[in-house]
């Protein structure tokens, strides 16, 4: 009897074991807190991150973009912001270039220009010279930087394209001399002739995509707004194209020829001719009837 109860005695052990180890479970998994710290971890951020909005974040506002037309931009940079100083104005450094420098164009702090030699420069900010490129025609108007590349046209008629070590990554020869900066939109560079009208070059393609010709010469450069492109000539005619096409939907003839760049300026097209004994200043409706307003 005594051994029996001292081996009931065990088994009741055995039956207590898993039962006491069950309530240490229960035990544990009431104390297990990290769902708790994940919660405190988000408000915790979310919190931060309502202060960051508060204090320190500063709203993108969207502004209409006036898409590229000579100095406005393409790194013509003619809005560059400018800080005045109090001290007399002084020249800084200059440098000696092989030809007559046309007027250069600014990006990143390097200054590219071309020259009547046909030579196109690179220079930084200090007047040093970092690469020069011979290219075939004399250069007479600012370059265009479209993305990683200098575009860049020659009174020869030739169209190059530059990447910014100065290697020439593509050249394009058309009729008639280019001595009016190119404009470059999408995948098309509009090169405005002399006496030939404007070409549409696709770059992908390598190809020349459509030819306007104008009733004038052309002295100015196109400005292009959404899928209309507005150019003058020298009979005075404002001429409004189709930027895929190249077909003409529209136009102006003013009173004298236009020589002065076109400019776009909300909704507007402003521009001024050489009148014989006057001069005037006039803005038609881009986008509406193509009539003068005064």
């Amino acid at each position: 009897p005594v051994g029996i109860a001292e081996e009931k005695t065990e088994e009741e052990k055995e039956e207590l074991i898993p039962a006491i180890s069950e309530i240490r479970v229960v035990k544990k998994k009431k104390k297990f807190t990290v769902p708790v710290i994940v919660v405190s971890l988000i408000v915790l951020l979310g919190a931060l991150f309502a202060v960051y909005r508060k204090f320190f974040f500063t709203a993108t506002t969207k502004t209409e973009v006036v898409y590229p037309s000579y100095m406005g931009n393409e790194s013509h940079n003619f809005n560059a912001p400018c800080a005045l100083s109090k001290t007399p104005p002084r020249i800084a450094w200059s440098r000696n270039l092989d030809g007559t420098p046309a007027q250069p164009a600014i990006d990143s702090g390097i200054l590219y220009v071309g020259t009547s030699s046909g030579k196109l420069y690179a220079l930084d900010t200090g007047g040093n010279i970092l690469w020069t490129t011979q290219l075939e025609g004399a250069i007479l108007h600012s370059p265009a930087i479209y993305e990683n590349n200098i575009i860049v046209g020659t009174q020869e008629g030739y169209i190059y394209i530059l990447n910014k070590a100065g290697q020439i990554i593509r050249n394009k020869k058309i009729e008639g001399a280019i001595v009016s900066p190119p404009v470059a939109f999408g995948e098309f560079i509009y090169i405005p002739t002399f006496q030939d009208g404007l070409y549409a070059y696709n770059i992908n393609k390598d190809q020349i995509e459509w030819k306007f010709v104008t009733t004038g010469m052309l002295k100015n450069t196109p400005v292009i707004y959404e899928d209309h492109i507005y150019i003058a000539d020298l009979t005075g005619k404002i001429y409004v194209i189709d930027a895929k096409s190249g077909v003409e939907i529209g136009g102006v003839k003013t009173s004298a020829p236009v020589e002065a760049l076109l400019t776009y300026w909300n909704g507007k097209i402003y521009y001024g001719n050489n009148g014989i004994l006057t001069q005037e200043i006039l803005y038609f409706q881009c986008l509406q009837s193509l009539t003068h307003l005064f």
